[in-house]
């Protein structure tokens, strides 16, 4: 199953907060909704995922599973904690 890392949970948290504060709450649903999808894919095996986001092709290097979901940009890792 699919989490979000540590840093990943604060770095939502706070978009969703800035969102929250430029009244935003359309911004915040889309951005929730975009996380669960991202989880949700992370344990599909259909899912086709990239190298690295397409404006950041450097990124690759990283060894990440990267997926696009609306505006947002996810890593994978298969990496265990």
């Amino acid at each position: 199953m699919a989490r979000l890392a540590r840093d990943a949970s604060r770095d939502i948290r706070e978009l969703s907060a800035h969102y929250l504060r430029q009244h935003r709450p359309d911004a915040t649903a889309r951005l929730t909704g975009s996380v669960a999808a991202a989880l949700t894919a992370a344990d599909d095996p259909r899912t086709r995922w990239r190298s690295a986001p397409t404006p950041y092709p450097e990124l690759a290097s990283l060894g990440f599973r990267w997926i696009k979901l609306h505006r947002y940009w996810f890593a994978c890792s298969t990496a265990l904690d």
